[in-house]
């Protein structure tokens, strides 16, 4: 649920304001009757990176990758 103030009272207790904000609590900011403004916590995103734990052994990729056909490529270089 949003918590609604006018622009003289979220002036007067800004502090205020942004630590209910920062505990996760909504803030509508209001000129008179109208909102203006929402003020909302923010959210971190999710890591770019994310370490998973491993479902298989190194000795079980090795034997993977052995099985595996090669492939013949041949590799030439051209001239300019």
């Amino acid at each position: 649920m949003a918590i609604e103030v006018k622009i003289a009272a979220f002036k007067s207790k800004l502090s205020a304001h942004l630590r209910s904000v920062r505990r996760g609590n909504e803030l509508v900011i209001k000129d008179r009757d109208t909102p203006i403004a929402r003020l909302v916590p923010y959210r971190n995103r999710r890591p770019r990176l994310q370490v998973r734990p491993a479902t298989r052994s190194v000795d079980d990729l090795e034997k993977w990758l052995k099985s595996r056909p090669r492939l013949n490529l041949k590799i030439t270089q051209t001239r300019r």
